[in-house]
């Protein structure tokens, strides 16, 4: 090709940018397959040696000799450049989209399994919480006792006895005795005694003692006597507090059952349930909620006692514990709650 006679319309620098991206590798390609049949150039003369050392031709390919002018060989190169930047980007979008939804499916897998996982670590939770407190029902919490007196077991005796004189004081048997396993603080409340007794039924008949006293008091000491159970066994009736506050405003007794389900008796009829939002939906269907002179939110609250728990990741105890127990085989044993003897301690 011949460029002579095109020197003073090249200075245009619009048109240099233009030139120079149709030298890509993409263009050149596209250039071949379209312009095939295009005679090849010639050898090159010393004239065209000379102006290509022109800085006003550098970079400049010229326009193919088929006859097409410079505009429309600007708009066929700039048409070829679009198709190519969209393929390509429609293949990268095309990947990405692919790769976002194989992504989603192994999240969507991975919290079902996730969901499993909770499911069965909730089964055992809830077992181990029954074997806890299988293994406790020999127990009792003896809450109050200060930690100066260093003989716990004579003084935890004698208090059984005056409690309940009717035990004899051969089946008055520990078979362990010692304060909650947590570290003393010197300026918080004293730690619990833990008291394992060797027979079940000398349990059931101090725990029915305590809670027909109005007031437990030992050699100007008060104290409170509770059964010994697993510490999410507490949390559950912790979290059922609220709903507790109304039965014992509507002075309705209510019955611990194991290894965790609360039954009232309302209007003649027997109620269960084993979660604060099933126990929640019962007392609403029965028409039973706070007195409007007091709301759920302004009940009262226990003091925390968390220097008395055995283990100090579990949520506290309560304060409030059970104050009564009604007869009934070991397995199926029934903490009866009195409303009268819970609020005048």
């Amino acid at each position: 090709m011949v460029l002579t006679g095109h020197r003073g319309k090249n200075k245009s620098k619009p048109i240099k940018e233009a030139l120079a991206c149709a030298s890509s590798k993409m263009a050149v390609k596209a250039l071949a397959k379209q312009h095939a049949a295009s005679p090849a150039r010639s050898e090159r003369t010393d004239s065209e040696e000379e102006e290509d050392t022109d800085p006003t031709y550098s970079g400049s390919p010229a326009p193919p000799q088929s006859g097409m002018s410079q505009p429309d060989f600007l708009k066929h190169m700039e048409k070829m450049l679009n198709r190519a930047l969209k393929a390509t980007s429609d293949q990268i979008t095309n990947r990405l989209s692919r790769e976002i939804r194989e992504l989603g499916q192994r999240t969507a897998d991975l919290e079902t399994r996730v969901d499993d996982i909770e499911l069965t670590i909730q089964e055992h939770a809830k077992e181990h919480a029954a074997l806890q407190n299988r293994s406790r029902r020999s127990n009792l919490r003896l809450r109050g006792i200060p930690e100066a007196i260093d003989d716990i077991q004579s003084f935890t005796t004698a208090l059984f006895q005056e409690l309940c004189p009717s035990i004899p004081i051969e089946r008055l048997e520990f078979d362990r005795i010692h304060r909650a396993l947590t570290c003393r603080q010197q300026d918080g409340p004293p730690r619990d005694i833990i008291i394992k007794l060797h027979f079940f039924h000398t349990k059931e008949q101090l725990l029915t003692a305590a809670r027909n006293k109005d007031a437990l008091q030992f050699q100007d000491h008060k104290y409170q006597l509770f059964a010994d159970l697993a510490p999410l066994t507490i949390a559950k009736r912790r979290a059922m507090k609220p709903q507790l506050q109304i039965l014992i405003q509507h002075q309705i007794k209510y019955t611990w059952r194991f290894p965790f389900s609360l039954q009232f008796t309302y209007q003649g009829r027997q109620h269960s349930s084993t979660s604060p939002e099933s126990l929640q939906r019962l007392l609403e269907s029965l028409h039973l909620s706070p007195p409007s002179h007091q709301s759920e939110t302004s009940l009262p609250r226990t003091p925390a006692r968390s220097s008395t728990q055995t283990y100090t990741t579990t949520p506290k105890r309560n304060q409030s514990g059970p104050s009564s127990i009604r007869k009934g085989t070991p397995a199926r044993q029934a903490i009866l709650f009195d409303p009268k003897a819970h609020t005048s301690r």
